[in-house]
């Protein structure tokens, strides 16, 4: 049995629907103004936007750290020999997960 998407389809509709009737009414705005509410706009976005990429990011870091810890208890590696490989591999060079 295929699943269905009715549902989500007609709610994505919808929403795309109400974001562009939003974005006419902005445009609708007399000419000085509608610019500088699309400015302030697009900058909330683009704020929201990078702030959602940086937790996506951080968890990404964290999971990481987390799967190489599980692989160090499944090796059978002591709890000191965890902590020291762990504390020899915070001071290697920065890299894209350090903050």
């Amino acid at each position: 049995m295929e699943p269905r998407y009715d549902g989500f389809r007609a709610a994505l509709t919808g929403t795309w629907n109400m974001l562009l009737e939003i974005f006419k009414g902005i445009l609708s705005i007399q000419t000085p103004f509608n610019m500088i509410v699309l400015i302030v706009l697009f900058g909330c976005v683009a704020g929201v936007l990078t702030g959602i990429a940086a937790q996506i990011r951080k968890y990404g870091c964290h999971r990481q750290d987390v799967d190489f810890k599980r692989e160090l208890v499944d090796r059978g590696l002591s709890a000191d020999e965890i902590e020291r490989i762990i504390k020899a591999r915070s001071n290697e060079p920065a890299e894209a997960c350090d903050e």
